[in-house]
């Protein structure tokens, strides 16, 4: 799976791509998905425009994206807590397999797993995805000072709609902090040529482990203003996924 390289990131800023910036429930940010406060969730604003897809979802309602997943099985997708809701399994869809959120193929959601410690929950899908393959999970947290690919279809202004199409960013671990809203682990980034905004929630975060993508962490909370970010770290919480997943 090739990954871009700082080449990519001069031809596309040239083109002058628009990722999305993530934002809190607190004065002059936002949450990232459409959901009340106090949950806070993300989108990309500044960034590039994605060559591949390295085997992300679009998740939302027919016709309309909310959040973003990665594939880490056939059967199980990985996002962030505050995307599931009650009604999530019967009202929303899974889209694969495309770099346009609006296109792809359809998969149905069968069950939610919501961390209660976390941001993270997986959904098993109720048709094996067996056509893409699944992302590689990370079994070390990244290094501060590492530069990480944060990905999704956020949306690329505050106010308007998500992006048409997959767009990254790259930024820098600041460090491992708890959470601003519980105790779990979360991988603390600043922005370098983008940061997350709505509807980048439950996008990964990837590191290169011996030249290869690893997702180390799940978009959970940012606040543009200061082009940082916060991801849930997949090291910390292995071990809930691997009990549901089975990876």
């Amino acid at each position: 799976m090739r990954f871009p390289t700082r080449q990519h990131r001069v031809r596309e800023r040239l083109a002058a791509i628009s990722l999305t910036v993530l934002a809190f429930a607190v004065p002059g940010t936002a949450p990232a998905t459409a959901q009340p406060a106090p949950t806070p969730q993300p989108r990309i604003i500044d960034g590039h425009l994605a060559e591949f897809n390295p085997g992300l979802i679009s998740m939302g309602e027919p016709g309309t994206h909310d959040c973003t997943g990665s594939i880490i099985a056939p059967t199980w997708v990985l996002t962030a807590n505050h995307c599931v809701h009650p009604d999530t399994v019967t009202k929303h869809q899974i889209r694969y397999g495309t770099l346009a959120h609006a296109k792809g193929t359809i998969v149905n959601i069968a069950q939610t797993h919501r961390n209660i410690g976390a941001d993270l929950a997986l959904l098993r899908l109720a048709t094996p995805i067996t056509d893409t393959a699944p992302v590689r999970l990370a079994h070390h947290d990244p290094n501060t000072g590492d530069d990480l690919t944060l990905w999704g279809w956020g949306k690329t202004t505050p106010d308007g709609p998500a992006s048409d199409v997959l767009k990254y960013a790259f930024a820098t671990v600041q460090g491992l902090r708890p959470g601003d809203d519980n105790n779990a682990t979360v991988i603390e980034l600043t922005g370098k040529t983008g940061t997350p905004w709505k509807g980048d929630s439950g996008g990964p975060a990837f590191a290169l482990v011996d030249g290869a993508p690893v997702q180390v962490g799940v978009c959970s909370t940012g606040r543009y203003q200061h082009k940082t970010s916060t991801y849930v770290s997949i090291t910390a919480y292995r071990a809930w996924i691997h009990s549901i997943a089975g990876v």
